[in-house]
């Protein structure tokens, strides 16, 4: 099964698009913040990252370019999701 992390500003909506994923077939990690995010990204391993365009304690845009340029995470799959109309 596919292990996801999905970096959520929003635990409501996170919860709800986990909850998707998961009866999709995934298996889904859910953080809160960029740190915590960043932190697990760091220390564990997932199969692709799903990422809120809009976190509150971190530039999600920043995370990409430093998840490019790292030669361990260069080819993790990423999506980009966002509420902003």
């Amino acid at each position: 099964m596919p292990r996801l992390l999905l970096i959520d500003a929003d635990a409501r909506l996170g919860a709800m698009v986990a909850d998707y994923l998961r009866n999709a077939g995934f298996d889904v990690d859910l953080a809160t913040t960029f740190s915590e995010g960043r932190r697990r990204l760091l220390m564990e391993n997932f199969d692709a990252l799903v990422l809120d365009f809009m976190l509150l304690d971190g530039d999600s845009l920043d995370l990409t370019r430093e998840l490019r340029a790292d030669s361990r995470m260069r080819r993790l799959p990423l999506l980009m999701l966002t509420t902003r109309g």
